[in-house]
């Protein structure tokens, strides 16, 4: 009696929990059972006519949870340099004009900001994050933390805008495409106390031994005035078992249809962006890890090396056009 009979629960985007809610998740978690949150603080409109997306900040309501467990969730945006091109759309002047263009709201994560110490993550392709709020890990006695998902180090922080796209948007032979500065490219933006230039997490697994963050006690019923407050069968537990397990991810967005539209949005390789990861934090929660194996030997695009410069990794993409294209008219002439 008072063991959890659902093996692991999700918060999914948490928006304004009371604090009967929380103090349930609370109690569910020293009780035994896995916890998986993903969470942001971003709420985003539809694209207007003009290509505007809207956002507005929110409140997860689980701050206080966290915190007592060594993660405080940022109430910033990340953005970052090393991030995906998606095709979006520029409205101009009524022409509605496609746009290839590097998007910094969607940091691309992988190579060596995939932790490959982590089971999740070991054998893991990518992660691409959209509108994410970055995770401050503390240290908390008998709590291991492991950050798992880093941005690069050219990524930064800014507060909640209005409007986040389109920002800057220029034209030029006829292709329109996104302009953004880097903290530090520019004597005229440099980077701030409050939001330097670097790496910031946005997933993190703990382990250990959690404490509640209700204390000793229980709170205070929550009943409103002239109501019976309801029955408590399982008395308050302040401490939960050693070997607990939860995961936390800095970004719900992330798993989203339209961020799976944004990477790609013929629908070729969406199974393998971020779902993977996702399901890889389930079974470690369950500590489940041969599925992870089994999972991590599909099909996968190989990128170039992080560490190739630029020029060289440039030259070879070249290559990847150029030798099929004369194979082709070498092949077309010698028919002909």
């Amino acid at each position: 009696k008072g063991v959890p009979t659902v093996n692991v629960l999700v918060l999914l985007r948490p928006q304004e929990l009371s604090e009967k809610a929380v103090y349930n998740v609370d109690q569910y978690v020293m009780r035994g059972g896995r916890l998986l949150v993903l969470a942001d603080k971003a709420e985003w409109a539809q694209p207007s006519e003009r290509r505007q997306m809207n956002l507005r900040q929110v409140k997860t309501g689980i701050d206080s949870l966290l915190v007592t467990w060594g993660v405080r969730q940022a109430e910033t945006l990340v953005k970052d340099d090393s991030c995906w091109t998606p095709l979006l759309h520029h409205n101009d002047r009524g022409r509605d004009i496609p746009m290839i263009s590097k998007y910094p709201y969607l940091p691309f994560i992988g190579g060596e900001n995939l932790n490959r110490a982590f089971p999740a993550t070991a054998e893991a392709e990518m992660f691409i994050a959209l509108f994410a709020n970055p995770l401050e890990i503390e240290a908390i006695e008998g709590i291991r933390a492991t950050p798992f998902l880093r941005t690069s180090r050219r990524s930064w922080t800014e507060s909640y805008s209005a409007m986040v796209h389109p920002y800057d948007v220029t034209l030029a032979h006829g292709e329109a495409i996104h302009q953004y500065q880097v903290p530090g490219d520019d004597t005229s933006f440099v980077a701030s106390p409050e939001h330097p230039l670097g790496s910031r997490v946005l997933g993190v697994a703990l382990e250990g031994r959690f404490k509640s963050a209700f204390g000793d006690s229980a709170p205070p019923s929550q009943a409103k005035e002239g109501e019976a407050s309801a029955p408590t069968e399982l008395a308050h537990i302040p401490e939960s078992q050693d070997g607990q397990r939860v995961v936390i991810f800095g970004d719900a967005e992330a798993f989203s249809d339209y961020a799976m539209f944004l990477c790609d949005p013929q629908g070729q390789f969406r199974s393998n962006v971020n779902m993977p990861i996702l399901a890889n934090c389930l079974d470690w929660l369950t500590e489940d890890e041969d599925l992870m194996s089994i999972r991590s030997r599909g099909i996968k695009r190989r990128l170039l090396n992080s560490d190739i410069p630029e020029p060289e990794k440039d030259f070879v993409q070249y290559l990847n056009y150029m030798i099929p294209a004369a194979i082709v008219l070498l092949g077309g002439l010698i028919w002909n």
